[in-house]
């Protein structure tokens, strides 16, 4: 008895379910009404993505005393944050010798055209260890620009490459920031092959030394 009332409840709430369209991405408004012989009625369709992909999907409309449904294909791209650093180009920092202090100004831009949410990816190597960033997350508004710096120093000798990369909120795009380089050790050198004292009187020493 119980049970048959049970799955009466169920068929009951399922006859009583318009069925009305939704979903996370598109919106229809209104998703019912009435529409008289020779009248039209404005129905509104809002795309809210929520990250930068493609999205699609159908919507149907059931009309009285018809069979067939009316579909209604929905697509939009979503665009997310824009950004770019400059200089772009990948950084040569050149012989740099060991314990030496390196560094290099850098912009991060926002180009798109909504504010823009930016982290640095930093890798776990002993080359990335290597660099300090004193900006390294933070948020842009549109068309705005913030500089930053980046610090090398390095106590291991041998050439270097590394990439960082900044993750943009809502993108599926890194913006990569690549540097190599070679890491010197000291080097001395004499500004004379040899040197000449000529002639010395005994017990009168002549020194020279130069580096």
């Amino acid at each position: 008895m119980l049970l048959g009332r049970k799955f009466k409840n169920i068929r009951k709430a399922i006859e009583d379910d318009l069925l009305l369209f939704q979903d996370d991405i598109f919106r229809i408004e209104p998703t019912s009404g009435q529409i008289w012989p020779n009248s039209a009625l404005t129905i509104t369709v809002t795309f809210e993505p929520l990250a930068a992909l493609n999205y699609s999907c159908t919507a149907f409309c059931n009309i009285s005393c018809k069979e067939e449904r009316l579909p209604l294909n929905l697509a939009g791209e979503g665009i997310g944050p824009k950004a770019v650093i400059t200089p772009q180009d990948d950084i040569d920092l050149g012989d740099i010798t060991i314990t030496a202090i390196k560094t290099k100004d850098f912009t991060i831009e926002n180009r798109g055209e909504i504010p823009a949410s930016f982290q640095l990816l930093f890798p776990d190597t002993p080359a990335a260890r290597m660099f300090k960033f004193d900006v390294d997350k933070g948020i842009l508004g549109v068309g705005e620009r913030l500089n930053f710096t980046v610090t090398f120093q390095s106590e291991m000798l041998g050439e270097f490459s590394e990439t960082f990369r900044f993750k943009l909120e809502g993108s599926t795009e890194l913006i990569p920031l690549r540097f190599r380089g070679h890491v010197t050790g000291p080097s001395f050198k004499f500004d004379k092959k040899e040197i000449d004292f000529g002639n010395v009187s005994y017990s009168f020493p002549k020194k020279e030394v130069r580096i």
